[in-house]
């Protein structure tokens, strides 16, 4: 290659060397270059040697620089690089061609295409980075210059794309761009966000227009400049959703010229507050700002670099002289010419006369106007939906979720070696039914695979659609149970639906305790309709009324304790036979609660248990029972005058009826308006679609009817066209009248749409359905406590006159036992026995005291057992032992005092009679009485001695004994 490199020694413009081989290996034929701000400069080069053997790998694999030189072999200008292609042309002469295309360093990024998620709150600057680190750029090799607020990151998903595209989209986005410093051994990447941070020194050129005696040809010259302005909007609008803060609107905005025209609406930068927003929306600003007036020229001058700043001079427009940042360059040029002269190759043409050239074509903004990059790398979309996998830290028996009901998850393609719940950021999971603090969530646990979609495409949005199973999940419906529908949790909590035709059945199961509840078909055979079972407890709560039915048998078995408390007004209607078992102790306690009841002015008015049993009734005990009465005890029998409180019996169980019959039909009815609303407002959900279904229906009915009618109609005309009578008249009149008749009847029946039904729904519906219950509860209540009452009242009045009676209470024990006498049925007798602290009484007398006799044993007082009777006293007995008998008998007269002593006489104020067969004697003021075993001798100076009752009549007198009504025997 000296021979042909010698050709260049005085008019050398460009120089390729690579590492891999010696400096003078190549010569430059030609070449063309482009460079841009955040662009890779790309330079393709014609390369020609003696060496026909060239190693394309050492080509490939070791970096180049390429070098353009002004135009008197001097100031080089650098491009370091690796090659991105080297082709092997032609043979000419001896020497082979070859094509090398430079690029940077930065270019092999382009041959990362991956899918990678970054996570741990990375900001983008520490994304790109960690990345170029990753693709073996040492720091040498870059520099970030950033002057901007990058927020820290959750989720940066790189998805399908090469590293390049996705460092490239992310600066676009973020407002950062790059350029490459050729001062060192290797070109250096520089990424800034800011005009200050390029180098502020600049190449001198100046306006050199070409003319006929000038080509302007200089290193240093400009042969074009021009201006390129278009209108501009007036301004940036962002809107977004930040799920975190649904409530806040986030919507900003930015000028972008004061005489702009129009809005430039974006909506999805997923920025989340306002702060963030406004920058982006300044970003966005000066992205199209600064495309808005543009410099572009063509020059000769060597050293124009894109992100590198030029000075104009010698403009002819004034205002066109300053400092400009070059934001793209195209190079052109070519020394074949000199080099190939005399040889014969498609390349000689191209330089003939032995001529060396080069020239550029840039693009330049003022220095003042702040440089973004255009969003041209496009964002990947991911189209569909994606597997994933939930992550968790845990053994996966419970779930994981954050507090927005989040999960991680695990995406296919990470291929980098996490944690247990580091694969992703938090992502939220789609349900069919969610709202303020309702909703529906089956929460996902570790290791289920799911489907993920994507917001817009964007894959730094992702969203759980749902689980899916897997071979490692299986389904749990399959052909197998294709007609069963189910939900089974991680933790065994299962719902179970089967759509069996004739064993529908809907089963509730919960592991704990075995707890079961079935509807439906629950017998697997077909039948039965309701089951609940659990091996734990059972408690049911209601606050409202509850209502139950049964118009079947009713069997109930309880094993253990039962206990019941009810604090409400209970009313019950039992009707059939009631058969009750009990195999314990029962125990029975009505208490009255009343406070008032301590008051004796308002006992009248606390609750009455009253009980009515108008059938017969019987009561079997086999060993003792006891019944006890903290203040009294009665049991009444019978009654002398039935007809008084049999009808107040049968006006209380008049307003017993009425009073319960009245509870029932307005619970019944309050229930049934309370469901038919709750029907309604079902039916209202559904009414307008339900309506449009019929209206169709009714519509294409109609059509059809119409069709069918016109018909009818025509066949009748057509039967009766040639008939003329007046019997076919006549007969077709009838017949198209019934048409119509039939016609319009189906009609009337189309108007019958669907009503809509309205009935008082939600929380003021509750509350009125309670307070119906209520009230018509309480007035159930008061009327029957009314007709307590009045029972009670008519039973106290009537208590005189109950024929048989025993009561008990603290005083001690009284029977009562009133035989009506048949002489005197209105005033029978009372007669009595009681035992008490006085002692024992047995008494019996008539309602006006005519006919009494009383016997009373007392206990103290030495022992006394008195005997008295309005008129006579009558003893008899078998044997009269005095002594062991009584010691003192008192009459009620005051002068037949009769006295026992220990000489077993009975002794009288007035006369001494001796009895020798029972040794007594009685003494009497005006009589005399003999006494013995067998019979009782009495005389007395009075003509007899009569007993009167307003029922009977007993007399002793001089002719014997009378007795007039019914026997009165003592004894």
């Amino acid at each position: 290659m000296a021979s042909l490199s010698s050709r260049l020694m005085s008019n050398k413009r460009f120089e390729f060397v690579s590492t891999a081989f010696d400096r003078d290996k190549f010569a430059v034929v030609n070449m063309q270059g482009f460079e841009s701000l955040s662009k890779t400069f790309r330079f393709t080069l014609t390369l020609v040697t003696d060496d026909a053997t060239i190693d394309f790998d050492q080509m490939l694999q070791n970096p180049a620089t390429f070098s353009i030189f002004a135009p008197d072999g001097g100031g080089a200008v650098p491009y370091h690089g690796v090659l991105a292609g080297f082709d092997q042309l032609h043979r000419a002469d001896g020497y082979v061609f070859y094509r090398a295309v430079l690029v940077p360093h930065l270019w092999r990024l382009s041959l990362y295409r991956v899918s990678e998620v970054y996570l741990n709150e990375q900001t983008i600057p520490s994304i790109i980075e960690g990345l170029l680190k990753g693709a073996r750029l040492p720091a040498s090799a870059f520099e970030l210059k950033l002057t901007g607020d990058y927020r820290p990151r959750s989720f940066v998903c790189q998805y399908q794309e090469t590293h390049l595209d996705f460092l490239s989209r992310w600066m676009e986005k973020e407002g950062m761009y790059y350029w490459f410093d050729h001062g060192g051994r290797a070109e250096k990447l520089i990424i800034g966000d800011h005009r200050m941070m390029h180098a502020q020194d600049a190449i001198k050129v100046s306006y050199r227009p070409a003319d006929e005696l000038d080509t302007g040809a200089a290193a240093d010259a400009v042969q074009g400049f021009v201006c390129k302005q278009k209108p501009l909007p007036y301004q940036v609008i962002l809107q977004d959703f930040n799920y975190r803060k649904a409530a806040v609107e986030l919507k900003v905005s930015e000028i972008v010229s004061e005489n702009g025209f129009g809005d430039v609406m974006i909506y999805g930068e997923n920025f989340r507050n306002e702060q963030e927003g406004k920058r982006y929306a300044r970003l966005r600003a000066e992205e199209i700002a600064c495309g808005g007036k543009l410099f572009a020229g063509d020059s000769t001058a060597v050293g124009l670099r894109s992100g590198y700043f030029m000075e104009l001079a010698q403009h002819y427009r004034e205002d066109f002289n300053g400092k400009y940042l070059v934001t793209e360059i195209t190079h052109e040029g070519s020394q074949a010419g000199a080099l190939l002269e005399g040889i014969r190759s498609p390349f000689s043409q191209n330089g003939a006369g032995g001529e060396t050239n080069y020239h550029n074509s840039f693009v330049a903004i003022r220095s003042d106007v702040q440089f973004r990059p255009e969003r041209l790398t496009p964002k990947p979309r991911v189209a569909g939906t994606m597997n994933a996998t939930i992550d968790g830290e845990g053994s996966g028996e419970y779930a994981e979720l954050d507090e927005f009901g989040q999960y991680k998850v695990q995406l296919p393609f990470d291929q980098s070696d996490k944690n247990a719940n580091k694969g992703s950021a938090r992502v939220r999971m789609a349900t069919p039914y969610s709202g303020s603090n309702h909703g529906m969530h089956f929460p996902l646990h570790k290791n289920a695979e799911v489907l993920l979609s994507f917001t817009d495409g964007d894959p730094d949005q992702p969203v759980i659609l749902g689980a899916v199973p897997n071979s490692e999940n299986v389904s749990l419906v399959n052909a197998n149970s294709a007609t069963e529908n189910r939900i089974s949790t991680k933790g065994g909590n299962q719902m179970h639906m089967s759509d069996v035709k004739g064993k529908e059945v809907i089963w509730l199961n919960s592991p704990f305790h075995h707890s079961s509840i079935g509807i439906g078909s629950v017998d697997p055979k077909g039948g039965g309709s309701i089951y609940s079972a659990t091996k734990g407890s059972s408690d049911s709560v209601s606050f409202g009324n509850s209502n139950s039915m049964s118009f079947g048998s009713k069997n109930s078995l309880s094993a253990g304790t039962a206990s019941s408390l009810d604090l409400s007004i209970a009313n019950k209607v039992s009707i059939g036979a009631s058969i009750s078992i009990g195999l314990a102790n029962d125990i029975k306690w009505n208490m009255n609660l009343n406070p008032l009841s301590a008051i004796d002015a308002l006992k009248e008015i606390t609750p009455k248990s009253f009980t009515i049993d108008d059938s017969s009734s019987a009561k079997f005990v086999s060993e003792s029972t006891s019944e006890t009465a903290l203040k009294s005890y009665s049991i009444s029998a019978g009654h002398a005058d039935l007809d008084p409180l049999v009808a107040t019996a049968k006006t209380a169980k008049r307003i017993l009826r009425t009073a319960i019959g009245a509870y029932t039909t307005v619970n019944l009815a309050a229930s049934t308006v309370f469901s038919m609303g709750v029907n309604g407002q079902l039916k209202d959900a559904n009414y307008d679609t339900n309506k449009s279904a019929a209206d169709l229906r009714r519509d294409e009915l109609k059509k059809k009817r119409d069709a069918d009618k016109a018909s009818e109609i025509s066949d009748v005309e057509k039967s009766y066209e040639k008939k003329t009578s007046e019997a076919d008249v006549a007969a077709k009149k009838a017949a198209l009248e019934a048409i119509n008749k039939k016609y319009a009847a189906l009609d009337v029946e189309d108007k019958q749409v669907m009503t809509d039904s309205h009935f008082v729904g939600g929380w003021p519906g509750i509350i009125t359905k309670f307070g119906v219950d209520a009230i018509a509860n309480t007035a159930a209540m008061v009327a029957i406590q009314g007709a307590a009452r009045v029972v009670t009242s008519k039973l106290k009045a009537a208590a005189k006159t109950l024929v048989s009676k025993m009561s008990m209470d603290k005083t001690g024990i009284k029977m009562t036992v009133d035989l009506p006498l048949g002489a005197l049925p209105a005033a029978g007798p009372r007669n009595s026995l009681s035992l008490d602290a006085d002692g024992v009484n047995l008494k019996a007398s008539d309602a006006n005291d005519i006919l009494q006799a009383k016997l009373h044993l007392h206990p103290t007082d030495g022992g006394v057992m008195s005997m008295s009777a309005a008129r006579r006293v009558h003893v008899s007995a078998s044997q009269t032992g005095m002594q062991q008998m009584a010691q003192k008998i008192v009459l009620s007269a005051d002068a037949a005092a009769m006295q026992a002593g220990p000489t077993n006489k009975f002794s009288a104020t007035a006369t001494e009679v001796g009895m020798a067969t029972a040794a007594a004697s009685v003494k009497l003021t005006s009589a005399d009485a003999t006494m013995a075993a067998s019979t009782v001798n009495v005389k007395v100076t009075a003509t007899a001695i009569n007993l009167n009752s307003t029922g009977g009549m007993a007399q002793l007198g001089p002719t014997g004994v009378t007795l007039n009504g019914a026997m009165i025997q003592l004894g």
